[in-house]
C-alpha cells in the first residue's frame, strides 16, 4: 500500500508523509490545520497522509479506516468536491484492488461526513 500511495502522490504533487517520521507538534499542526484526525496523530501503528499543496485535500492512510479521503472547499458546491473526491479514488483504484462485488458494492466501504471540531 505504501509504495502505490506514494506513487499516487508523486504523480499528482501531492507530499505523502510518513506519520511516525514526525514530531509531536508537526503532528499535532496537522490536526490543527484539519489535515489529519487527532486519533491518526496520536496512533501507534504505521501510517501516513498524502496532503496535496493546496491543502484542500487529504488521504489519511490506516487511521480509522484504511484509507480516509477528504477534500475541503469552502461554499456548498457539493458536485465540485465530489469531482475532486472521485478523481483521486479513480487514481488509486488503478493501483489498489479494492474489495467490490457485484450486487453489494464496495464491501469495505465507510461513507460518513464530518464537520471539523
Amino acid at each position: 500500500m505504501h509504495d502505490r500511495i506514494e506513487r499516487i502522490a508523486a504523480e499528482n504533487e501531492l507530499l505523502y508523509v510518513e506519520l511516525s517520521q514526525l514530531e509531536k507538534v508537526d503532528r499535532q499542526f496537522l490536526v490543527e490545520r484539519h489535515l489529519i484526525s487527532r486519533e491518526h496523530a496520536e496512533g501507534q501503528n504505521a501510517r501516513a497522509v498524502a496532503i496535496d499543496c493546496r491543502e484542500k485535500f487529504s488521504l489519511m492512510v490506516n487511521e480509522e479506516d484504511h484509507l480516509r479521503m477528504q477534500v475541503m472547499q469552502s461554499g456548498l458546491d457539493l458536485a465540485s468536491v465530489w469531482e475532486q473526491v472521485n478523481h483521486i479514488d479513480d487514481l488509486i483504484e488503478e493501483k489498489v484492488a479494492y474489495a467490490f462485488h457485484d450486487r453489494l458494492g464496495y464491501l469495505t466501504a465507510c461513507p460518513t461526513t464530518s464537520a471539523p471540531a
